[in-house]
């Protein structure tokens, strides 16, 4: 019987650590043999994602993720955001048609620091992981620019950023996803790079640490400069064992702004598509780089354009095809890596392969040195040149170009610490703190890569070796006066002796090397000429003629000739081409003792990746992609038109019915299952009550359509059977209503209606609890309300998604109420309560106060007597900063000499004679200033004034800390005439440079004079005969707060009950 209990003890004990050792990536798993592709749906070219997911061939379908990219363009005008309007709504659209398709999916919702779903929105983050199956996790790229933006209600701060990433690391593993970051900034935003998040938060490196399969670092090329900085630093985490996979997301706007750079805009010059290709192929097969993200512009060249608007039996469809690189260059490359030719090596060989690695271990600071690529792989070349005066050639912002002079070395990994054993193996490791030690000076230095990296070719041909597999380009730009580039390869499989090779401009190669053949795989297609360019392969030492065969793929065009001299063993193929071919030569030689340990060649269709299950839940369809007739007009966001009187709607845009009867819409819905659905309209009618006929497979029925406000969205509603295969929608404006159409909505009638998150945050002075944890769209929701004494309910804010830059709210008709009941939104909702001290003559309220701003009514002087004041906004100096942990996430940063409210004559302090004390919390941006606490008269003499404090604890210089430890302090003061007062904080440190506070709290409260109650007269006319709220509300009885009471004789007073 024990034993019996012991083997089920066991049994659940195995189970449980199996459960908890799950792979972080159960979803969807990501190796060298089986890669993701990240293909966009983005705003940019205003998407229909079904028609985009119908331009993925069907051999590609299976490695390829739709990133959902949702660029944030926010105008702080109207604070709307302009595409899309509402993020959140739109993402849940748009991830229904990947779900419908059976296609993976991310969310990328910021560019950069602007973002459309706020950093702290924990819940939303969590709610597509738990409600959408195919969710893989969240995307974000050019993290180097756009945070700390004053005024802008879209901007995080890097520290709120940062700590974000932390938690959505952890999410990621507990869901099976994972968290992509790219990067691509210039010298001037070290401080965001990889590197720099992992060494500024502390949780989240801990978490990439403990959970490196739910973190991707991208390498990205958007900005031009830095380039070989930027590869150490994306690529270092992966090197060093905080992520179990890397990848690229290549972008064309880095060779074009290295252009707009040299010439000025307008240059005229155009982009050659195979400017990307011998890159991404570097970053794939030498880095290891499974995954791919884009590339960039998705929408100029790269990918997807919008074609010409057709008419398809009298209805208008827009219409998308790709562009000519996306098939002659991107699905060409991604073919070559399911067939097994283009091998990515797995972390553990790449890692095994890097022989040198940069440790940085200096306190902040996040970059390599400026001389680490000089005499290795900085090329010279024209994006190379000494342009920008502060910098070397080739370097930092003169560092142009992304091509390398050899692929000798690979690429060198600069790393936060080497966190797993493997890494830990790397024979050199160099710090940046100590480098000189090592490396004196170049020779050193280059003669240690040498003793490290054998030399794999001659020549200025980029080569880099990993057993059989060559990886080649011609490492020049198309500025270069050298057009093409040439190697001499000793074969090491291959029999024969030797591999020269001249490449013509801008081409690349996969190069295979076996014992009795030698396949090739060339790209140099450019969409910007038709003209043909020469690579030349040469085969030293064969014992016989080779043998040839050119395959001409995608878009390729070709002439090849060949010349063999029997004297010398020697075979040349001349390639004349332009896009890609294969090439495979059968040759042999006499040489012998030939290495075996090929890379591996298996295509990867022999193990397919991991593909979602069949979806069965609701379809959301974007009316701007229905197809239509007769309408008013389509309201379709882009970059040169956006709604401004209309709100709230999903995806780019709306219908804009008419009153045409004939005004039809028309949609197309394949289902794999028949069943019984609800199909919903969602609308905004603000014309006339109507209806509209629907027409389902040919038969039809009404639509009722409520008149509403402007922006007041409803849903019409009938019931259908739809069939499996194709089934045919139609709306027609029978009733010849005018209004809006933003989406149809198919859900199956047994669908469970999605809940969402009730969120209620913390508040100073009260507390606000709601009876569900979680609602169905329309559930009545319960708000208790519990103020402190003497305070009450001033506002219920919602500050998640687009309802934080609307500025939401949930309605308090009473604010002394204790119940408040609301309509629950068919997205989460967060709340944070905010409620007023009736007791405070004057309170320091950050709410509304925005990062880089002063508060209302504050001014401070600082060094050279320079003000800063409200209403203004600052990038450096006295301003306000957020992101904070404690009060209230946000402090008054002040410097050297004072922060003061009541000087302005807007917002004076006006102060009646009684007593009151000031309170008051000051922490320290840096080190231990000392300050003093002054309350001012209006002739600017000290009435008051406290002791000499330490401000602490000290935030160091970073905005995510956590200063809940501030220690309040309370000064009590006695006004014995009414007028204008100062409140005045001071710098009471000696010494030098810059004595840095952070004012997070200050206020004022009145204090009843003692024994209030007990001292009301007795007497007949004295006697409380009414009690009323500071709202003027009469009570039964005295209440805790601020009571207002009524004498028998007329006369009023406050009395204060604790």
């Amino acid at each position: 019987m024990m034993k019996r209990i012991l083997t089920r003890m066991m049994l659940a004990l195995t189970l449980l650590m199996a459960a908890a050792t799950m792979s972080a990536q159960e979803r969807r798993p990501i190796d060298s043999k089986h890669p993701l592709w990240l293909v966009h749906i983005d705003v940019w070219n205003s998407a229909d994602p079904q028609k985009i997911i119908d331009l993925i061939p069907d051999d590609i379908k299976p490695y390829v993720c739709m990133n959902l990219s949702l660029s944030c363009q926010f105008d702080e005008k109207t604070e709307m955001y302009r595409m899309p309007r509402y993020a959140v709504r739109t993402y849940k659209s748009w991830a229904s048609v990947c779900q419908a398709n059976n296609m993976w999916f991310t969310c990328q919702p910021a560019s950069g620091g602007h973002t459309h779903i706020q950093d702290s929105d924990l819940e939303t983050f969590e709610f597509f992981f738990k409600n959408y199956p195919n969710f893989l996790g969240w995307n974000y790229a050019e993290q180097f620019w756009g945070f700390d933006v004053a005024g802008n209600k879209s901007s995080s701060t890097t520290s709120t950023r940062w700590a974000l990433f932390a938690k959505l690391v952890e999410m990621s593993h507990k869901y099976g996803g994972f968290l992509t970051v790219s990067w691509c900034g210039g010298v001037y935003h070290m401080n965001t790079n990889p590197i720099a998040e992992l060494k500024r938060n502390k949780e989240f490196l801990a978490a990439c640490q403990k959970y490196p399969e739910a973190i991707l670092f991208l390498y990205k090329y958007t900005h031009a400069g830095c380039f070989y900085n930027n590869e150490s630093a994306c690529w270092g985490p992966f090197v060093s064992g905080l992520t179990k996979n890397y990848g690229v997301r290549y972008d064309n706007c880095g060779w074009n702004d290295a252009l707009n750079k040299f010439f000025g805009e307008n240059h005229g010059r155009k982009y050659p598509g195979s400017a990307g290709i011998g890159t991404v192929m570097e970053q794939t097969c030498v880095n290891g780089g499974a995954v791919w993200d884009g590339p960039e512009l998705i929408w100029s060249g790269e990918c997807f354009q919008g074609l010409n608007d057709s008419n398809v039996d009298g209805y208008t469809r827009r219409n998308w095809g790709t562009f000519p690189n996306f098939r002659g260059i991107w699905l060409d490359m991604w073919r070559k890596i399911i067939d097994g030719t283009m091998y990515i090596p797995t972390r553990e060989e790449v890692v095994e392969k890097t022989k040198i690695v940069v440790i940085n271990d200096k306190a902040d600071d996040y970059t390599t040195w400026d001389d680490l690529y000089n005499g290795l792989y900085l090329q010279t070349d024209p994006f190379n040149q000494k342009k920008e005066s502060q910098w070397n050639y080739g370097q930092w912002y003169n560092n142009l170009c992304y091509f390398k002079s050899t692929g000798r070395y690979g690429a060198i990994p600069m790393v936060t610490g080497l966190y797993d054993e493997a890494a830990k193996a790397i024979p050199v490791q160099v710090k940046k703190s100590n480098y000189t030690s090592r490396w004196g000076s170049q020779t050193k230095k280059v003669a240690d890569f040498n003793a490290q990296y054998p030399e794999v070719s001659t020549g200025d041909l980029y080569v880099n070796r990993y057993k059989n597999q060559l990886v080649t380009y011609t490492p020049y730009t198309y500025m270069n006066k050298k057009t093409t580039a040439s190697a001499q390869i000793p074969l090491l499989y291959n029999t024969c002796e030797r591999l020269d090779l001249t490449w013509g401009k801008l081409s690349s190669g996969i190069i295979r090397e076996y014992s009795n053949h030698i396949d090739f795989y060339l790209n140099n297609y450019r969409n910007d000429t038709t003209t043909m360019v020469l690579d030349k392969i040469v085969i030293v030492g064969a014992t016989e003629e080779p043998t040839f065969k050119v395959t001409k793929r995608t878009m390729a065009t070709h002439n090849t000739t060949k010349e063999w001299d029997a004297e010398t063993g020697t075979f040349t193929l001349n390639v004349k081409h332009m896009g890609a071919l294969d090439v495979t030569i059968n040759c042999a030689g006499a040489a012998t003792e030939r290495s075996t340990d090929l890379a591996d060649s298996t295509p990867l269709t022999a193990d397919l990746p991991k593909q979602p299950e069949d979806f069965a839940g609701p379809i959301i369809i974007e009316a701007e992609n229905l197809d239509r007739k007769n309408v008013k007009g389509v309201a379709l966001t882009h970059s040169g038109w956006w709604a401004q009187d209309v709100d709230d709607f999903a995806g780019m845009g709306y219908i804009d019915l008419g009153t045409n009867s004939t005004a039809a819409l028309r949609h197309q819905l394949k289902l794999k299952k028949a069943g019984e659905y609800n199909i919903y309209v969602r609308y905004c009618n603000s014309s006339k009550k109507g209806q509209m006929r629907a027409s389902v497979n040919g038969k039809s029925s009404l639509m009722q359509f409520e008149k509403v406000s402007l922006n007041d969205w409803r849903m019409a509603k009938i019931t259908a059977t739809l069939k499996e295969g194709n089934n045919t929608l139609i709306l027609t404006n029978s009733g010849s209503v005018g209004m809006y159409i933003d989406q149809i909505i198919y859900s199956p009638v047994d669908a469970t209606p999605m809940k969402y998150a009730v969120t209620v945050l913390d508040a100073e002075n009260g507390a606000v609890t709601a009876d569900v944890a979680e609602a169905e769209a329309e559930q009545t929701v319960k708000l208790t309300i519990t103020p402190n004494p003497g305070c009450q309910l001033k506002e219920l804010r919602v500050t998640n998604s687009v309802y934080y830059t609307a500025g939401t709210t949930i309605p308090v008709d009473d604010p002394d109420a204790t119940e408040i009941t609301f309509a629950m939104f068919d997205d989460n909702v967060t709340i944070q309560p905010v409620f007023i001290d009736n007791s405070a003559v004057y309170n320091l309220n950050y709410d509304d106060v925005l990062q880089g701003t002063m508060p209302e009514g504050w001014r401070a002087t600082q060094e050279n007597n320079d003000v800063h004041q409200y209403p203004n906004s600052y990038g450096s100096g006295a301003r306000v900063f957020s992101g904070f942990t404690g009060y209230q996430g946000k402090g008054l940063y002040w410097r050297n000499t004072n922060a003061e409210y009541g000087k302005q004559a807007s917002y004076q302090l006006k102060l009646s004679a009684g007593s009151y004390k000031l309170t008051f919390a000051m922490a320290a941006w840096k080190g231990s200033p000392r300050y003093k606490a002054q309350i001012l008269n209006a002739n600017g003499n000290v009435i008051e004034e406290s002791s000499s404090y330490t401000a602490a604890p000290n935030a160091n210089g970073n905005t995510a800390a956590n200063l809940t430890a501030t220690k309040r302090y309370e000064m009590p003061f006695e006004i014995t005439k009414a007028g204008n007062y100062t409140i005045r904080f001071v710098n009471m440190t000696s010494g030098g440079g810059f004595q840095e506070f952070l004012l997070m709290e200050c206020r004022i409260n009145t204090v009843p004079e003692a024994n209030s109650i007990g001292g009301i007269d007795e007497a007949a006319g004295a006697q409380p005969i009414l009690f009323f709220n500071t709202a003027g509300i009469q009570q039964k009885s005295l209440q805790p707060g601020i009571n207002i009471i009524r004498t028998a004789d007329g006369k009023t007073r406050k009395v204060l009950i604790k």
